[in-house]
């Protein structure tokens, strides 16, 4: 087979333009034949150094494009109604939010660095610090009201709502102004006496049924939960049951039947269907009351509009989901960029992608998982804008040298993208994905566990999609050969992964 390389770009728009730029250039014409052979040959190197300014001039564009996502995600998050704030296990503030910084009246500049608890009141100090602790030791999210003093004198109350990182090294917390919330609850507890078996509860409405009478109390709270008006249109309570949406009743029925039977507090979120039409979600939750002789007289519940919350939260996973596109997206065109240097594999980043998203789904991956593989894949062979065009696109058989090249790419990879936060350890799993199960890939020789399960998805399926297409060496092997590259080398792929895409192709679900 002839290995001569061939000088000139594969890319004959990018050629075009090189040659034009080249052009607008002053040359001198060669006064001999020794010369033109030497001119033709500084002709084919500047060509080739203007693509590769050109293509760096794309590559400059496409991190841009990251940078501005980064920006859009940096400027929702200071601009989310709640604060947040990022915290380490003594309380010391690593990042922060504008509206965390406006709730505690501090410059953003100022808070970084310092401890939370110095802002918490002196008495509740020693609780704040236990319940960052206990949340980081646990690995639970929770969440406390905390008073913060002003600088008035004043208090403000605050809600905590904390979750720890996966490393359990520092944990995420919101920060709700809940000032008013608890204003209304204490007066409310001095105003009804029906509230002091429900305190503990931290309730907004409240009920109670006499079990013996059937009678049933409603604090004003649950009035206004309910759309119907103080105390009711005829001054007395209403069931319930009644206004509970069709589909949870079943639900809220069991719940109070376990609540009555063994007293267990079971709070549990469900819609209503207020008297003016309109749906709400609320919080719930109800204890037993008892008499002489441990006998069960009474229920005492609450009820929480929680409607609102949700309507945040619905929101905020909007935003999230935005994000991820946006952020999916410019990892799909960080991949484009590889691809232009190399027309014969166009598209080959995406067929693994599709194949990895296939496997993931066969193998039963939590969606999270799935989507982060998917953009690994995206940009599995971003290294390749280290190894000449040439190269890539040679027609003949590698030399070992030219093989070295290709090989780095991997390492290339990761160098690129090892500093982008992608919030899952993509970098790693693109200098995995030529590792072997048995040690035999590269560049680390890695072997079994030592191998990530998203790189070991995508080395499956990028031999796959690889043998499948064509390339300039030979042409498209087919997707039966590519099976049984896989099926007969047990000792190189993943057995989970080789065994979902067997299954995948046995089915005749592949479709590349």
């Amino acid at each position: 087979m002839d290995t001569k390389v061939d000088a000139q770009s594969q890319d004959p728009d990018l050629r075009g333009l090189a040659e034009a730029k080249l052009a607008e250039l002053s040359w001198a014409e060669p006064a001999t034949a020794a010369d033109v052979e030497t001119s033709r040959l500084i002709h084919e190197l500047r060509v080739h150094q203007i693509e590769l300014e050109m293509q760096n001039e794309e590559l400059g564009r496409s991190r841009d494009e990251v940078e501005e996502g980064l920006r859009e995600y940096s400027h929702l998050y200071d601009a989310a109604p709640v604060g947040y704030v990022t915290l380490t296990r003594d309380g010391t503030v690593e990042r922060a939010n504008l509206t965390a910084a406006h709730l505690l009246a501090v410059e953003r500049g100022r808070l970084k660095d310092k401890r939370l608890g110095a802002f918490v009141g002196a008495e509740e100090r020693a609780a704040f610090n236990a319940f960052v602790e206990r949340v980081l030791d646990t690995g639970m999210p929770d969440e406390r009201d905390l008073v913060f003093p002003k600088a008035d004198g004043s208090t403000r109350w605050i809600r905590l709502t904390m979750t720890p990182s996966d490393d359990g090294r520092t944990g995420l917390a919101s920060m709700l102004d809940v000032t008013e919330r608890v204003r209304a609850r204490e007066t409310l507890a001095r105003e009804h006496t029906i509230l002091k078996a429900a305190e503990s509860a931290a309730h907004i409405g409240s009920w109670r049924l006499h079990l013996a009478s059937g009678a049933v109390e409603w604090s004003e709270e649950m009035y206004r939960i309910f759309g119907l008006g103080p105390r009711g249109s005829d001054g007395h309570a209403f069931d319930i049951t009644a206004f509970i949406h069709p589909d949870d009743r079943a639900t809220f029925e069991d719940a109070s039947a376990a609540t009555l039977r063994d007293g267990l507090v079971r709070p549990m979120e469900y819609r209503v269907i207020r008297a003016d039409g309109e749906m709400r979600w609320v919080s719930a939750g109800g204890v037993q009351e008892t008499g002489e002789g441990g006998t069960v007289v009474a229920l005492t519940g609450f009820v929480e509009d929680i409607t609102e919350r949700k309507r945040g939260q619905e929101t905020l996973l909007a935003a999230n989901e935005h994000l991820a596109d946006v952020l999916k997206s410019i990892t799909a065109t960080m991949g484009k960029v590889v691809e232009t240097r190399d027309p014969y594999t166009q598209g080959h980043q995406l067929g693994v992608a599709k194949l990895g998203r296939q496997i993931c789904e066969e193998m039963g991956l939590p969606e999270t998982e799935i989507g982060s593989i998917e953009m690994a894949a995206l940009v599995h062979d971003i290294g390749k804008l280290s190894v000449p065009t040439e190269i890539l696109t040679k027609p003949g058989t590698l030399s070992a040298v030219e093989f070295a090249l290709i090989k780095e790419h991997s390492l290339t990879g990761y160098q690129i993208l090892k500093d982008v936060d992608f919030g899952w350890p993509i970098a790693d799993v693109i200098l995995q994905h030529h590792e072997r199960m048995d040690g035999t890939g590269y560049p680390n020789g890695l072997v079994g566990d030592e191998i990530s399960q998203a790189a070991r998805v995508i080395a499956v399926a990028d031999v796959v999609e690889a043998m499948a297409s064509y390339r300039p060496y030979r042409p498209a092997l087919g997707i039966e050969l590519a099976a049984a590259e896989i099926k007969g080398h047990p000792e190189k792929y993943d057995p989970q992964v080789a065994g979902a895409f067997l299954r995948l192709y046995e089915a005749g679900s592949i479709d590349l």
